[in-house]
């Protein structure tokens, strides 16, 4: 628990009355205080396996991506960010919408989606080998429940096709059409 997770949340009770309660918590050992998230002001709760889950999260070489939607709760990504001292702030472009995706690896974006994948925003430092392994998975959670093909009609605010990131997306087993980059599900099928 937070402030900024309290702001985001909007709940009845006021912010002061939940922190004294989980101070309460901490001198019963029953949660800890400290700075567990980057990017979250202020002193931050959290109960002791989720402390020893973040620490394993932090030190382990997690290889998965997770794709997530920009509204749930657990995506600490939309909370306002606050420049590192002597860092600038996070320019990359946050998507819009309930249903916009992000595409994670090991706690960090490094795609950010509309709904449909029509228009997909990569982080820049990003090599062409992890575009592609993003945009797989990205691929496999937008076709999961919906066998419909995907279009991605634009690539950082570009047209796809003329993208310098399109073949790492045809890498992943989009095609060039006329219409952008296309991947088609229904192939995909077993």
């Amino acid at each position: 628990a937070a402030r900024d997770w309290w702001r985001r949340e909007r709940p009845p009770v006021p912010w002061r009355a939940i922190y004294r309660e989980l101070r309460r918590m901490e001198l019963r050992g029953d949660v800890r205080r400290g700075y567990f998230v980057r990017g979250l002001a202020g002193a931050q709760f959290a109960l002791p396996t989720a402390v020893e889950q973040l620490r394993a999260a932090a030190s382990s070489e997690d290889d998965h991506f997770i794709v997530i939607t920009a509204s749930d709760p657990a995506n600490v990504w939309a909370l306002p960010i606050s420049a590192e001292p002597g860092g600038t702030p996070d320019t990359f472009a946050r998507p819009r919408g309930p249903r916009a995706l992000l595409v994670t690896r090991g706690g960090r974006v490094l795609m950010t989606s509309d709904a449909r994948g029509l228009s997909i925003a990569v982080r820049p430092d990003s090599s062409p080998e992890l575009v592609t392994a993003a945009t797989r998975a990205l691929l496999e959670h937008l076709t999961a429940r919906c066998h419909r093909d995907v279009i991605v009609e634009t690539i950082n605010g570009e047209s796809a096709p003329a993208s310098p990131l399109a073949s790492a997306f045809q890498a992943a087993g989009l095609r060039l059409t006329t219409s952008g980059l296309r991947y088609y599900a229904s192939f995909a099928r077993d």
